[in-house]
């Protein structure tokens, strides 16, 4: 159980570290507070780095523990060891709540935010007034819907159980603003994609119609149609290779607006780049086969012939 889920909010709280003098006003330090039932690490894979986990004996007359997890002890015990030092949480009138353990980081604000030090306290020793469940299951999550409310009804029938979903789902909420953005863009991209492939053929196609003749009379004294292929397909293709060159530099110049609709990936990615640059190259060269086909099938007595 916790009183917050991953990805749904962060609840803050100022923490005063034992044995160090208090900072100047406006200069508190603070971290993630989260309560909860000595299950959730487990239910949730949440590796021990050190010490130990929460237990039930960590009830509300035993001494006060707290696990914090990794980016906490990053942020405000960089060279020391956090096991035994104490956490005076919140309005600093409850006393102070001894490490008794390490954990691995959890992004609570969302995937794209970066790991933010988090304490975790036993629900027995700070009592809230509501609490989510979270369950691990063996198989499809969906499959224990009712299962979940039926033992929530068997431990206190008052108690309704709503809100059920899984865990995935908390997740594709997170990002759904994000990737709906994203679903545009690409959208957007694949338009702008087939209309740079129609106007580049529009302009070789173009271009080829007005050097028929020309193509006649190469080919007439000699020119092969590999030769022919070549000079069409080269001259569409160096169009292209320019507009991606200042495509590139666009997307270089603009590239910060986009930085945070990404994760997983910078916005000065080179191989996004790269891919990028080889699919609209093959589009451009696709798009340039069909005209220099054309060309190639030229007869030169019918060129020489129109002029």
């Amino acid at each position: 159980m916790t009183q917050t889920l991953p990805l749904r909010g962060d609840y803050v709280l100022s923490v005063i570290i034992q044995g160090r003098p208090p900072l100047p006003p406006g200069q508190n330090i603070s971290a993630n507070h989260r309560v909860v039932s000595p299950g959730y690490f487990q239910a949730l894979g949440i590796p021990l780095l050190k010490g130990r986990l929460l237990s039930e004996t960590d009830a509300e007359k035993s001494p006060m523990v707290a696990v914090v997890d990794e980016a906490f002890v990053k942020r405000h015990f960089p060279n020391e060891d956090p096991i035994g030092r104490g956490l005076d949480i919140g309005n600093g009138t409850d006393g102070f709540y001894e490490i008794v353990g390490v954990v691995g980081d959890v992004h609570h604000e969302g995937l794209d935010a970066e790991a933010s030090a988090t304490m975790y306290i036993p629900y027995k020793q700070d009592i809230f007034s509501g609490m989510s469940m979270l369950v691990r299951t063996s198989g499809s999550p969906e499959s224990y819907t009712n299962t979940v409310r039926q033992v929530v009804r068997e431990i206190d029938g008052t108690l309704p159980a709503y809100s059920i979903t899984t865990l995935e789902t908390v997740l594709d909420e997170s990002v759904a603003q994000r990737r709906f953005s994203m679903l545009l863009l690409g959208l957007f991209a694949l338009v702008a994609l087939f209309l740079a492939a129609v106007g580049l053929y529009g302009v070789v196609a173009y271009t080829v119609s007005q050097r028929t003749q020309e193509i006649g009379v190469r080919m007439a004294i000699g020119a092969q149609r590999g030769d022919v292929l070549r000079m069409v397909l080269g001259g569409g293709m160096k169009l292209a290779a320019l507009g991606t060159v200042i495509g590139i530099a666009a997307a270089l110049t603009l590239a910060s607006y986009i930085a945070s609709l990404l994760y997983g990936v910078t916005a000065f990615d080179p191989p996004s780049y790269f891919v990028t640059a080889g699919v609209l190259l093959a589009v451009a060269a696709f798009a340039c086969l069909v005209p220099a086909r054309r060309a190639m099938a030229v007869d030169p007595l019918v060129a020489l012939r129109q002029e």
